[in-house]
């Protein structure tokens, strides 16, 4: 991970909490300030206790204001919440002059003036030539040779049996390859499955249910890994807190929405701060504002100043997906056709990518589109259309009207991993 300058670092976030409140967002300006904490000082110490416990309560106090079981007058509610605002401005200033406190002695502190050097990057998990054959020869993954490395969001991208879901269990060590070898080099030694399981944090497409409430699940949770007392309160109440979930703590996992038991499954495993969290198609279930509420946590943990979760997710939600992470896998087939950024996914490919859906013949779009010496291909209504130079959509969309091809939806994505999914990258 690269070393930047801690100082810095802490102002802009100070900053941001600030700019949140001038937008009148208060709650994304109190999950900032929940965030805090966790990005930039160690568990245990003062300043990290200190800061925690505050924006706890600032947070509880938000939650309660807002619970119609409260039954409190507009005014009073109004006049707790310019409390808040006021408290989170204090705490604002507070974090901006945490920047001069005692910093942790293994974090790197350049000068203003001194140049940000950039360290090597930390593998922490590694796929040497994998493969998996299973009993019938019905299905085969692999040979898979691929690194996650420390702060990647890695997207495992693909069609339904494509091999995602097998490369997830073999990283899990739930499966051996038949061939090959999988490693672990960033996670802490272990010479049991047991003990290396309990560095990661894993949540299945689909969980198993809990039993009583959820809150009490939380604290057995935590306690059954060691952590007890006032820190397993205090843990609990952040994530309980940080997910927005102190409201149905009391429930049975079968009175929630499905998009409430994956933040209580999200909360439970990052209660014990894994290094490594794989979430298995997290998206299938979640209607399309509880995917970003999702993803912008996910990329919030792994691009935290200290402690960056790595997240291993698989999804066939590709546009949503892409917009929050750092890297990407597809496979198909069992077959690992392109890894790497998305910048450079398609640095081979012709300059110009995009997606189309109308619903006018293929031959209507090919004689519309014949002049610019493009490439048509997938299926109908959705359509590649492949363009050896740069383009514009507003060019596209002007062949395609000039022909009365009725444009439903169009998108760039050329910078995408899309094209490479069996289903459209095949030229008709």
């Amino acid at each position: 991970m690269a070393s930047r300058n801690l100082r810095e670092e802490i102002q802009r976030a100070a900053g941001e909490i600030g700019h949140e409140l001038e937008r009148y967002r208060l709650v994304d300006a109190l999950e900032k300030t929940l965030d805090f904490p966790q990005s930039f000082f160690r568990h245990g110490t003062a300043e990290y206790q200190a800061f925690r416990e505050y924006a706890v309560t600032l947070s509880s106090r938000y939650a309660r204001n807002i619970d119609p079981i409260q039954s409190l007058t507009q005014e009073a509610k109004d006049s707790i919440e310019d409390q808040i605002i006021r408290d989170l401005n204090r705490l604002a200033h507070r974090m901006a002059k945490a920047a001069s406190l005692q910093l942790p002695s293994d974090v790197d502190h350049p000068t203003a003036d001194a140049p940000i050097r950039t360290a090597p990057a930390k593998t922490l998990l590694s796929f040497n030539k994998c493969y998996k054959e299973f009993e019938g020869g019905q299905f085969k993954l692999g040979p898979i040779t691929l690194n996650v490395e420390e702060g990647d969001v890695l997207a495992l991208m693909g069609a339904n049996a494509s091999g995602k879901s097998t490369l997830l269990r073999i990283a899990l060590g739930e499966l051996a390859p038949t061939r090959g070898k999988i490693s672990y080099p960033g996670l802490p030694r272990a010479l049991t499955y047991r003990s290396r399981r309990s560095t990661f944090g894993y949540v299945p497409q689909f969980p198993t249910p809990w039993n009583g409430p959820l809150r009490e699940n939380l604290h057995y949770y935590l306690s059954s890994r060691g952590i007890r007392g006032v820190e397993n309160q205090q843990r609990v109440e952040y994530y309980l807190q940080r997910f927005r979930l102190t409201k149905y703590q009391g429930y049975t996992w079968g009175e929630i929405s499905g998009g409430f038991k994956l933040r209580f499954l999200l909360a439970r495993e990052l209660l014990v701060e894994p290094k490594l969290l794989i979430l298995d198609e997290p998206l299938a279930h979640l209607d399309i504002e509880s995917q970003f509420e999702l993803l912008d946590v996910v990329k919030g943990i792994s691009t935290r100043y200290m402690r960056p979760i790595t997240v291993v997710l698989t999804s066939q939600h590709v546009y949503e997906t892409e917009r929050f992470c750092s890297k990407v896998a597809v496979l198909s087939d069992g077959q690992l056709l392109a890894h790497g950024a998305l910048a450079q996914l398609n640095s081979a490919r012709p300059s110009s990518i995009f997606e189309l859906e109308t619903d006018a013949t293929m031959d209507a779009v090919k004689n519309a589109i014949g002049g610019l010496q493009a490439q048509l291909r997938g299926r109908a209504p959705v359509y590649l259309i492949v363009l050896p130079t740069p383009q514009s959509i507003r060019q596209l969309t002007d062949a395609l009207s000039s022909q009365g091809v009725v444009v439903k939806a169009i998108r760039d994505v050329s910078a995408s991993s899309r094209p490479y999914f069996r289903n459209v990258d095949q030229s008709i």
